[in-house]
């Protein structure tokens, strides 16, 4: 996909302003969180109850027996296909996966962190639908979970790489890293890379990285110094959304640089990437930490939520047209979508990514440091 020419980073500053909150707009922000505070429940039909309540009630799946309307032509080259999902027990995860089983898909692989929660969602699903745990916060797990799916899985058509978290606990993985970095930017490529061989092996071979229109919302200061800890081993705080907009940041560069390695090879030239985003949709990914008192994960919870959350059904919709429709072709590593929390779910478009941070050689500096990441625990990157 053309991108804009480099331009040179502003020399860093041990100042940094807030990634989400721009200044001007900050006097502002109380009372707007007011306002919305006293409509929100008018505008939900619900009192304000344990947001845990809210997002079971927002994420409950709608079974539905057809493929959704406006994609109905192009999941027919779901039909007979194996499809792996992660993160696939609740939310968009389960939502994709859901897609797929109504959309006749040979077998589709549910994958998730708890074996209780995925035996759950295979249950929903169906014969066709086979559950597998992996914790892509941990390698071991993801080694484990990579022998296995090379052998009972040879051929993967489409990957979802779906599994992600926004604001965890501040803790490490078993590998060092802080867990949202962890869990979202660097065990997804890790995951990514050891299944690249059944990816490749399918004529159609797809990869779909769920995304977020936070990735637009990254500072460029504050990414060029994430760019030399990449995997927050030095992080003191883990408080949204500074690492998750710096996770879904890295993580769409990556998924660009992986497309133009795929390409140059031509063994793997066929296979196509892409991130997708799905919106502001009402999942529980948002809920993994409620002791973080922050007046912006308050508002994520009780009051966004409520005013402007999308279905998981609707939020899946991106991600099954970037698995399904042949426009990916003219854009391979590009990332589609709304283009901000609104999505329509109607149209495969363009997601318009800001020049000032995503270029050529940011791009190229965030591949290389998620590779020196995993290669730093004795792994192989691609």
């Amino acid at each position: 996909m053309p991108r804009s020419a480099h331009l040179p980073l502003a020399p860093q500053s041990p100042k940094v302003r807030s990634p989400f909150i721009a200044p001007w707009c900050r006097g502002f922000l109380p009372p707007l969180l007011l306002l919305c505070a006293c409509f929100a429940p008018l505008a939900s039909r619900a009192s304000f109850a344990p947001r845990a309540a809210l997002v079971h009630q927002c994420a409950s799946h709608r079974l539905i027996s057809r493929p959704p309307r406006s994609l109905a032509d192009t999941m027919e080259s779901i039909k007979g296909k194996v499809i792996l999902v992660t993160g696939a027990n609740s939310g968009i995860g389960f939502a994709v996966a859901h897609a797929c089983i109504v959309a006749e898909a040979a077998r589709v692989i549910v994958a998730g962190r708890s074996a209780e929660r995925i035996d759950a969602a295979v249950a929903k699903l169906g014969p066709r639908a086979v559950g597998e745990v992996v914790d892509q916060a941990s390698f071991a797990s993801i080694d484990s979970f990579i022998a296995r799916a090379r052998k009972a899985y040879p051929v993967i058509d489409v990957l979802f790489d779906n599994a992600g978290i926004a604001n965890p606990p501040h803790a490490f993985t078993p590998e060092g890293f802080q867990t949202t970095l962890g869990t979202n930017t660097i065990g997804c490529a890790y995951l990514t890379y050891g299944l690249l061989p059944q990816i490749i092996a399918s004529p159609t071979g797809r990869i779909v990285i769920t995304s977020s229109w936070y990735a637009a919302e990254c500072e460029p200061r504050a990414f060029e110094a994430r760019l030399q800890d990449v995997g927050g081993r030095r992080d003191t705080d883990s408080s949204m959304p500074l690492q998750y907009n710096q996770s879904k940041a890295l993580q769409t560069m990556w998924a660009e640089a992986l497309q133009m390695k795929l390409r140059d090879t031509p063994s793997s030239a066929h296979v196509l990437v892409a991130s997708a985003n799905p919106g502001a949709v009402a999942t529980s990914v948002f809920d993994v930490d409620k002791t973080q008192p922050t007046c912006f994960m308050w508002f994520v919870r009780n009051v966004a939520s409520n005013l402007i959350c999308v279905s998981s059904e609707k939020g899946a919709m991106p991600l099954l047209a970037c698995a399904t429709s042949p426009e990916l072709a003219k854009n391979p590593g590009a990332m589609f979508g709304a283009a901000g929390p609104s999505n329509s779910g109607s149209k495969m478009q363009l997601f318009k990514l800001p020049k000032k941070l995503f270029t050529p050689s940011n791009r190229d500096a965030a591949f290389a440091a998620i590779n020196a990441a995993i290669v730093s625990t004795g792994r192989k990157a691609l």
